[in-house]
């Protein structure tokens, strides 16, 4: 049989239709001029985290700055700075009024203890507030004696003219207290005891 149009081929199988050509696929849009594939929104990331970064430490900054003029932080303890002690340039006037710092003080010294008290002498500007009156606080003159006396040696104690000298030191220690009346108004001190073992 010939083989012809419409003829099946021999081997009895039918003409399969050729299939129509495939539509070739869309190529994939380029990325816009000057960026980088993969990289997309990199630059605004790094942006927002520099942007981030600045304001918390602006922030920190007015925190600490707050904290520090309140007096919360750089003051030590957390107190707000005590006021300087007034500097003695000018001569003192022994006024009236006088506070003692009460009961005998028991003092340790490197070699032994000692029995302290004394009487405060103030110049002329600290008033009295009353006959009989002593509203003087004397745990500064207290405080003080402390200070100048614990861990010393009887026999710094003992040297020639070393009273007149701690009382010198005693009167300059209070001086030195930004508690008022004390700062910079006392006068002189007269020890009332002073006994050491």
């Amino acid at each position: 049989m010939p083989v012809g149009v419409g003829a099946k081929p021999a081997g009895g199988t039918a003409a399969r239709p050729v299939p129509a050509a495939a539509k070739p696929a869309m190529p994939p849009t380029a990325p816009p001029a000057g960026a980088e594939p993969g990289k997309k929104g990199g630059a605004k990331k790094i942006l927002l985290v520099v942007l981030i970064v600045v304001i918390l430490a602006v922030l920190a900054v007015g925190v600490f700055l707050a904290l520090k003029l309140l007096g919360v932080i750089g003051g030590g303890d957390g107190e707000k700075e005590s006021p300087k002690p007034v500097e003695t340039t000018k001569a003192l006037v022994m006024g009236k009024q006088s506070v003692s710092t009460g009961e005998p003080l028991s003092i340790n010294l490197d070699d032994g203890f000692m029995s302290f008290a004394a009487t405060i002498y103030f110049d002329e500007e600290i008033k009295p507030e009353g006959e009989g009156s002593s509203d003087i606080d004397p745990s500064p003159a207290r405080d003080a004696a402390l200070r100048l006396f614990k861990g010393m040696k009887k026999e710094d104690l003992d040297k020639p003219g070393a009273m007149q000298e701690l009382q010198k030191k005693y009167t300059a220690e209070l001086n030195k207290s930004p508690i008022p009346p004390y700062n910079g108004h006392v006068v002189t001190v007269q020890f009332t005891t002073f006994a050491y073992q």
